[in-house]
């Protein structure tokens, strides 16, 4: 008949938690593994490495000539207008000029009139062109940053220098009857209108410098400042110019959205080449970039996890059906003989703070309390029965073959023997020769029974042993290791 077993739920809790080493290191080994078996597996499904250049090539020979010039006239267009699209949407949102509050802002008006020497009628037009496009240098770009307290872009800064429409508008005006002059009208903008005037300046003393360069190089040449006054027309200027701008954003959107929409009805070859010229890139670029994709996290997750089942499992199985003795309640169900009561150590082995940790939270305090007292009550216990018995000699038989486990049981033998009861001890008695005949030499036997060592069957052979040779078992004495 098998003997039943009783398993204590609290133990088996602690004795999986203690096996938290084992399991992170299968949860590592199984993970590594299941992520290199769908690396494997996916790395099958991807396709020889293409460049870009020899998928079109590849999408362009199945397509005639005109279907070929279709495609690529549709993606021309489609490329251009996304830039188009790109580069508006960046300069309504960065112009500086743009984003002025129209409510705070400044402006200043200078005329100037330029004459020269040099001035004819078949140059005028060239010089003074060549001061609107170079006034604004690198230098002066950096000034009005600075006095903006903005970056320094120049793209964004020169529009804050504004200039008439060529040579046609009322800005620029061929003096009647004079060849050698123009008048030339200069705008200058910023957030208020101290900034306005600090810009102004800045902008003159640019322009009298150009003028002088001009002189240094050709000839006689002045600029003179005619009129200066704060510009009362910007609001309109502006407001015009950003709305302008968004309307073309817009109508850019609309006509992205709207190319969208008819290329989705391409069909066929045409399609088929259009939409490589819009996404193809070369695969060697993509492998590196989704070599990780190609492992499976869900595998990876799934062998984790089969790996703590595996390990947690076979420990399950190892502790409810090894017949170690697991607790001192097991100890009492298996022995045939009394439990007289349990002794203390420390593991054999330095435990880690994580284990420790474990253990301390499955001893609760009642128990930790009781550890003092248990030898005191299990020297009482051993000298009633020897006592009741009648015995003055004590062979303790110890389930290790440790010196620490028979120090342990010295702990007892010694207050035992200041009550006049003498104790030899050692090793179990169906084992040891010698054990043998001190246990037949004294009046009793103890047995003391390692917990997490000591096996059922051992225990019930040396019963066995000890009936059959008529050697009386006064009872067991458990040794339980705590931190």
């Amino acid at each position: 008949m098998n003997k039943e077993r009783t398993v204590d739920v609290r133990d088996l809790i602690l004795h999986l938690l203690l096996q938290w080493k084992k399991v992170l290191v299968c949860m590592i080994v199984f993970a590594v593994l299941a992520g290199g078996y769908s690396y494997v597996k996916n790395s099958k499904n991807v396709k020889p490495a293409q460049t870009r250049d020899e998928k079109l090539a590849s999408a362009a020979a199945g397509c005639t000539d005109d279907e070929q010039m279709r495609a690529e006239g549709l993606y021309t267009a489609y490329q251009n207008l996304t830039s188009a699209y790109q580069l508006k949407s960046e300069y309504l949102q960065n112009s500086i000029l743009l984003n002025l509050d129209t409510d705070s802002m400044g402006a200043v008006e200078m005329t100037f009139y330029i004459e020269g020497s040099v001035f004819g009628t078949d140059n005028i037009f060239g010089v003074v062109r060549g001061i609107e496009e170079t006034l604004v240098t690198d230098e002066m770009s950096e000034e009005i940053a600075a006095v903006l307290g903005v970056e320094n872009n120049k793209i964004y800064i020169r529009e804050l220098v504004a200039f008439s429409d060529s040579f046609t508008s009322e800005d620029m005006i061929l003096e009647p009857g004079a060849v050698n002059g123009a008048v030339l009208t200069v705008i200058t903008y910023a957030d208020n209108a101290e900034n306005a005037e600090r810009v102004s300046e800045i902008v003159e003393k640019g322009l009298t410098a150009a003028v002088d360069n001009i002189e240094d190089a050709t000839g006689k040449c002045t600029a003179n400042l005619i009129q200066k006054t704060p510009n009362i027309t910007y609001k309109s200027y502006i407001s015009e110019k950003k709305s302008k701008t968004a309307s073309e954003v817009v109508s850019l959107y609309n006509s992205i959205l709207k190319m969208d929409s008819d290329t989705l009805k391409l069909s066929g070859k045409v399609a088929t080449y259009y939409n490589q010229l819009l996404n193809a890139e070369d695969d060697a670029a993509v492998t590196k970039k989704s070599a990780l994709s190609m492992i499976s996290k869900k595998q990876v997750l799934v062998g984790a996890a089969g790996g703590a089942f595996i390990v947690l499992f076979l420990a399950c199985v190892f502790y409810v059906f090894s017949s170690r003795i697991r607790s001192v309640a097991s100890l009492r169900d298996s022995a045939g003989v009394p439990l007289l009561g349990s002794l203390y150590t420390a593991p054999d082995k330095k435990i880690d703070a994580l284990s420790k940790a474990f253990v301390r939270i499955f001893y609760t305090k009642a128990q930790k309390d009781a550890e003092a007292d248990n030898e005191l009550l299990t020297v009482s216990a051993v000298t009633s029965v020897a006592e009741a018995q009648g015995a003055k000699m004590l062979y303790v038989a110890v389930d290790a073959d440790d010196t620490k486990s028979l120090e342990i049981v010295g702990r007892i033998t010694a207050p035992l023997k200041e009550q006049g009861i003498n104790c030899v001890t050692g090793g179990m008695i169906n084992k040891n020769a010698a054990a043998f005949e001190n246990a037949k030499k004294a009046d009793g036997v103890i047995f003391a029974e390692v917990i997490g060592v000591s096996r059922e069957e051992s225990i019930a052979m040396n019963e066995e042993f000890c009936a059959l040779h008529g050697i009386p078992v006064f009872g067991v004495v458990a040794i339980e290791t705590t931190v």
